[in-house]
């Protein structure tokens, strides 16, 4: 990230040298606040370094869980999300200074109110500025936001994975093997524990960067400009935003509905066992385990939950208190 670290600077003294000369300086700030946003996400992560390395490893000690098909995330799937990730930019970018040559005018946003005669040289500025701008504000959250992503869904597989062995289970099931699906539970369950700390703050973070661009796409919608240009960029903010909260909102969800699944199960079995065999009253007592067992949410800096219930009421809160700042004055 060091490497980039000029394109957010420049991003950032973009925007404020236009609030020093903008009508509309809510979506100006909002704008700056998703750049400063974006960057503190990158380092709370960066700190976390240790935990995130002792997840990683985790999921590769139980790679062999992962290489099932019905458990693991293809590949090809990954592959080709991070090249839609990596190509967006270049592709947005290169439509919106085509706009702007067609009509022989230069976005003098970027340059400070500077500009150039020269035709190759504004579409080529035009490029070039607008890639940097799109890589910080749709390039590095989707990339953030995907790693999240996949953290939580390889930890929710494996919970998906203990949920079928309980549930496949028989009366001729041996009380070693209940032991062995019990001792993996747990350090699955330990992990996630941990994963629900190391996350708190980068997921609370990266939802403030949607909700903040969402606004900015509210604010445009309220009091913007109606050029291609602009929906371009706005249409950007909408659909990262929207993309990455439904997506982290939903796989968050996982976590607590495959424990509460694995619960279900262990009651289940524990009705139908034999209370008068001394080998069944052994399986009761380690169901019962997992009837006990804590069911584990995800939060955001312990704030709110991510459960698919959170996504109306995100939008909502949104399209509210946004329509609410944009009429102070």
């Amino acid at each position: 990230m060091d490497e980039n670290d000029d394109g957010y600077g420049y991003v950032l003294a973009a925007f404020v040298h236009d609030l020093l000369l903008s009508k509309d300086a809510k979506a100006t700030i909002a704008y700056i606040f998703v750049d400063i946003l974006i960057f503190t996400v990158w380092y709370s992560m960066y700190s976390q370094k240790k935990n995130l390395l002792i997840l990683i490893q985790f999921i590769k000690s139980h790679s062999d869980v992962l290489k099932i098909k019905r458990y693991g995330l293809n590949a090809r799937v990954m592959d080709a999300v991070i090249f839609v990730i990596f190509t967006f930019p270049v592709l947005l970018a290169g439509t919106y200074a085509y706009f702007d040559y067609r009509e022989n005018k230069m976005n003098r946003f970027w340059t400070f109110g500077h500009t150039t005669q020269d035709s190759k040289h504004r579409i080529l500025l035009d490029f070039v500025f607008l890639y940097i701008y799109f890589t910080v504000y749709l390039e590095y959250p989707c990339l953030i936001a995907f790693s999240l992503f996949l953290l939580i869904y390889n930890y929710g597989k494996f919970l998906l994975r203990i949920s079928e062995n309980i549930k496949i289970t028989s009366p001729i099931t041996t009380t070693e093997q209940y032991v062995k699906i019990l001792s993996d539970y747990n350090s699955v369950e330990k992990k996630i524990h941990l994963l629900k700390g190391t996350l708190s703050i980068p997921l609370l973070l990266i939802l403030s960067v949607c909700f903040c661009s969402q606004y900015t796409a509210l604010s445009f919608g309220v009091h913007g400009r109606p050029s291609l240009q602009h929906i371009l960029v706005t249409c950007s903010n909408v659909c990262t935003g929207i993309v990455i909260i439904f997506s982290l909102a939903l796989i968050s969800d996982t976590i607590p509905e495959y424990m509460l699944e694995i619960k279900t199960t262990a009651g289940f079995l524990i009705d139908n066992c034999n209370y008068h065999s001394l080998n069944e009253l052994e399986k009761i007592m380690l169901l019962k385990k997992f009837k006990k067992k804590e069911t584990i949410y995800l939060t955001a800096g312990g704030v709110v939950y991510l459960k698919k219930s959170f996504i109306l009421s995100a939008f909502g809160a949104i399209f509210t208190y946004g329509l609410l700042v944009l009429n102070l004055k």
